[in-house]
């Protein structure tokens, strides 16, 4: 193993800062659900929220932790337990979201169009399930549609998803 090559290797760099940010705020919840504290709670916000934007695919992930945080909410108070779920539910997606905010804002202005953290998916899609399809990486593969010379990467996206879905739609 080299050193330098690990160090400018963009997948390393990705995945080890996006599962220190995944395993951070895993802790941070846990935490939230033993101590009761917010600021575990808002830094696990904090942490998932970066995660996206580093790894587009973590997206969603924090509507399938959002029982933990209504359950951490139920569990800290003693009355008004539902106030306090509600509460705890609405500050944990306030601050993910407040984490995204700048980069659907930037996109939005590039590519007049929501995209809350990266395009992308469509050209995924496309290389997954084209006749070039074999298992492994294969971007250089595709074939992609004709593109009008002044699509942006949203209509780009949007017209390899198409070409996926017109594939698929041919060959089930």
């Amino acid at each position: 193993l080299q050193p330098i090559q690990i160090y400018f290797h963009a997948l390393v760099l990705t995945e080890v800062i996006y599962t220190a940010l995944l395993v951070g705020a895993l802790c941070g919840l846990s935490w939230y659900l033993l101590k009761g504290q917010w600021v575990y709670l808002l830094g696990a916000a904090a942490a998932l929220g970066l995660g996206s934007l580093i790894r587009s695919s973590g997206l969603l992930l924090p509507l399938f932790l959002l029982p933990l945080v209504l359950y951490g909410g139920w569990r800290s108070a003693n009355d008004r337990r539902l106030r306090s779920a509600l509460a705890a539910a609405i500050a944990f997606g306030l601050c993910y979201t407040g984490v995204l905010l700048p980069a659907m804002y930037r996109n939005y202005r590039l590519l007049g169009a929501f995209v809350p953290v990266r395009t992308g998916a469509g050209e995924s899609l496309l290389e997954a399930v084209g006749p070039w399809a074999d298992g492994g990486p294969g971007m250089q593969k595709i074939a992609r549609p004709a593109y009008p010379p002044d699509a942006n990467e949203y209509v780009r996206d949007r017209m390899d998803r198409q070409a996926a879905v017109d594939h698929i739609r041919s060959d089930p």
